[in-house]
């Protein structure tokens, strides 16, 4: 280990270009980068089948590791929280947590990848980037995700320069493609919220930009989550979450349909019954009428 701290701080003296390439991605990234850089690297890869009730603990290492789940289904533990990693999840465990690991199902085996992270700007990193609690992520291509950990770990496995200045670099960029999906993550999750409190009260006088501004994200994020997610477009799926309200509330006796604009978000009874002519082909009074 000493051997390696050793040859890694030799390596950055003469590897400008390595570094500068560094510099940029963390930059384009996130637009930050640490003044003076220290060496980030993996010092430990695994890929084990661990079978019946086979166990690990992390106790206050002062690693970063990360744990992805190939086969089976693996059970994390931290304090009171316990979280279930699926096939082609991983599992981040930051520097200093105390975490235990262990097979779900007693009678199979899981199949795991698990990558440990030093360096002497791993705890400032791992705090720009957001990796300080433990965290499930959901990448969006799991074998490539799997490739550049394996990728990672051959790199360790090497003694020479090159490979000790490429270990460097690609455990950098995988740490940043970490940070990105968990902020994915984490504007799908605002999202959805927000989507939630639309669907219980559907008559708010929100539009588009209103939604996207609850969310804390552009109008631009928000379209391509709903494409990407609901194959629509967030006003469409406004409108005819409005319309289907509607329907419901002129099922019901007595109701007025200019109530009924209102309480759905319309400004006006006209909008209101040219919407509803189009997504049901009935105009309003004629969907009461059918009811009769």
């Amino acid at each position: 280990m000493d051997n390696l701290r050793k040859i890694s701080y030799q390596n950055q003296s003469n590897a400008s270009y390595t570094l500068l390439h560094l510099e940029d991605i963390v930059y384009e990234k996130y637009g930050w980068f640490p003044d003076k850089l220290l060496p980030l690297w993996c010092f430990q890869f695994h890929e084990v089948s661990r079978v019946g009730k086979s166990w690990f603990q992390h106790v206050r290492f002062p690693y970063l590791a990360i744990e992805m789940v190939l086969e089976g289904e693996m059970k994390f533990k931290e304090g009171r929280r316990s979280v279930s990693v699926l096939p082609g999840e991983l599992y981040i465990i930051p520097p200093e947590s105390i975490t235990s690991g262990v097979v779900v199902d007693n009678c199979a085996a899981a199949r795991t990848l698990t990558l440990l992270f030093d360096g002497g700007i791993l705890r400032g990193l791992a705090g720009n980037l957001g990796l300080t609690s433990s965290t499930v992520i959901h990448p969006d291509d799991p074998e490539k995700t799997a490739k550049k950990i394996r990728s990672i770990g051959n790199l360790f496995k090497q003694q020479d320069d090159e490979s000790l200045l490429n270990n460097q670099l690609q455990s950098f960029d995988l740490l940043l493609n970490i940070a990105g999906a968990i902020k994915d993550t984490d504007r799908g999750s605002s999202i959805r919220g927000v989507m939630d409190d639309f669907v219980r009260d559907p008559g708010q006088k929100y539009n588009v930009a209103d939604l996207a501004k609850q969310a804390n994200c552009s109008v631009v994020t928000l379209h391509k989550y709903f494409l990407q997610n609901l194959g629509q477009s967030p006003g469409t799926w406004m409108r005819e979450h409005r319309l289907n309200y509607a329907a419901k509330l002129l099922s019901q006796k007595n109701m007025m349909i200019k109530e009924c604009a209102c309480l759905c978000g319309f400004d006006n009874v006209q909008s209101f019954s040219h919407a509803f002519k189009r997504y049901f082909d009935l105009t309003p009074n004629e969907f009461i009428r059918q009811l009769k």
